[in-house]
């Protein structure tokens, strides 16, 4: 007697890969991009592929248009309703005079609660997520950008407003 039973995926994709692939495959479609977001390639159960987006920004490689360019980013995510909730350096890359923001693993609905997206990971981990340039009010990814812009820009007189 022959049994069919349904495909059974054996890797299924952790939570912050999935959730990070859903938002490169919305970011594809929308008008702004490959603006500031690199493109997504390809993806499997464990990892997923980026077009070549550059290297971690340092003082050494600020565009030229640094400011025009984190206010474009804030937009962005504001556009498509984002929080991207781990704003760092880190996650800011530079190719050819053009920021990329990468790393969408943790980030979650305009309006919706990270704590509660994300109920099973540790939550001290959560709460320390992002360090300096992470808000009082996280999540919110205009105030990293500032932290960010302050911290690069090379003058504590020059401030950054949305």
């Amino acid at each position: 007697m022959k049994h069919s039973a349904a495909p059974v995926k054996l890797f299924p994709m952790n939570g912050l890969l999935k959730n990070e692939v859903k938002w490169y495959q919305k970011f594809c479609n929308c008008a702004e991009f490959p603006q500031h977001t690199p493109k997504l390639l390809d993806y499997s159960y464990d990892s997923l592929v980026l077009e070549f987006a550059g290297s971690p920004i340092t003082k050494e490689t600020i565009p030229v248009d640094f400011k025009n360019q984190i206010r474009e980013i804030a937009y962005f995510l504001q556009n498509n309703h984002c929080y991207h909730c781990d704003i760092t350096p880190g996650n800011l890359l530079v190719l050819d005079n053009r920021l990329f923001l990468i790393d969408f693993g943790w980030s979650v609905k305009v309006g919706q609660d990270p704590y509660r997206r994300w109920r099973k990971a540790n939550k001290e981990y959560l709460k320390c997520m992002g360090s300096q340039y992470r808000a009082p009010d996280w999540p919110n990814d205009r105030y990293s950008l500032a932290r960010i812009y302050k911290e690069f820009a090379g003058n504590p007189d020059d401030k950054l407003y949305f």
